[in-house]
């Protein structure tokens, strides 16, 4: 938990005994590397900060964000702000 809500980077928030996993970021199911929610009986869920995807449009949407570049936008978080540079 992280301010009262669900959120773990790099693991499942929630990890079930039965196999099952969900993974959180600031209260809401996302994932970028893959299903968010992945069940026991094998079904898996897309998710990104809360919006549900089939799969194929999961796929199609990572591959639009990768292919826009981030050079010169700003992020500010925790109020911090981070420029983003071309390598």
């Amino acid at each position: 938990y992280q301010d009262g809500e669900l959120n773990r980077i790099g693991g499942p928030a929630i990890d079930y005994v039965d196999g099952s996993k969900h993974y959180y970021q600031n209260g809401k199911l996302h994932r970028f590397e893959g299903p968010a929610s992945i069940f026991n009986h094998g079904a898996r869920e897309y998710w990104l900060y809360g919006f549900h995807y089939t799969e194929s449009q999961f796929h199609e949407h990572i591959n639009q964000l990768n292919q826009r570049s981030c050079a010169g936008r700003v992020v500010e978080s925790k109020g911090r702000k981070y420029w983003f540079a071309s390598v």
